[in-house]
């Protein structure tokens, strides 16, 4: 939110326009339209269909990329934004491929 007061970013681009190290699929129907403002307020109709019910201890985690690149849409075709509430557990992840949340 700080970097939109700041005006480095907007809200309501297409969160393609800013991401770097990771791309929508190229047959993703929403490649293009999702926006960051859909994605901070879990409106981006992304799923994982993993669950993301935790990660047992030992285990190697997956990159961000490699999390992103497992989603599948799941709200082809329906009204996307403000009118209508998805939650999707993706639409925490993908932030932090526009904005890093470290310099870790």
């Amino acid at each position: 939110m700080k970097l939109a007061e700041m005006g480095q970013i907007n809200l309501d681009d297409p969160v393609l326009s800013h991401l770097r190290r990771w791309q929508f699929p190229a047959d993703s129907p929403y490649r293009g339209e999702v926006t960051i403002a859909q994605l901070l307020s879990h409106t981006g109709g992304q799923n994982d269909h993993l669950g993301y019910g935790g990660f047992l201890p030992g285990q190697p985690l997956q990159t961000l990329e490699q999390s992103l690149t497992l989603t599948k849409d799941v709200a082809f075709g329906e009204p996307r934004g403000w009118r209508q509430f998805i939650h999707r557990e993706k639409s925490l992840a993908t932030p932090g491929a526009v904005i890093p949340f470290c310099n870790c």
